[in-house]
């Protein structure tokens, strides 16, 4: 079995790079009852809508402000293209989806690196690594 490592975690949101120091990501399929008397005794359900929810960990760089107008994080946000890097940005392994921030939160500590981190939610398709 190849393992991962997290040092790899990079995280693009439309074509810019954050400076991340975790990222996580949360798949899922909401499911209806399709059940019927033909399934004798058991439950039977669908899939019926797919989303994901997740976060991102960043330090905070002057030169690359992420609250500026590119990528323009805040809550509400759209972002149309987020790539959530599992591996070497040249394995070109990654999560793709359109995400909304739900909220973005700054920490400035009297000692120690300003950081931020924001919640999303997608918005449309995912695609996953198919390797």
């Amino acid at each position: 079995m190849a393992k991962k490592t997290g040092n790899f975690g990079y995280v693009e949101c439309d074509g810019f790079t954050l400076h991340v120091t975790k990222w996580s990501f949360d798949h899922k399929a909401e499911v209806e009852d399709s059940t019927t008397t033909e399934d004798v005794g058991y439950q039977n359900v669908e899939p019926v809508l797919e989303s994901g929810d997740g976060e991102v960990s960043c330090i905070f760089d002057t030169t690359a402000v992420p609250t500026a107008a590119s990528p323009g994080l805040k809550g509400g946000k759209t972002i149309s293209v987020m790539k959530l890097y599992i591996g070497p940005v040249a394995d070109n392994r990654y999560i793709q989806c359109a995400a909304l921030v739900k909220n973005l939160a700054v920490e400035s500590p009297v000692k120690g690196l300003i950081k931020y981190n924001f919640t999303f939610t997608t918005k449309g398709a995912i695609t996953l690594p198919a390797s």
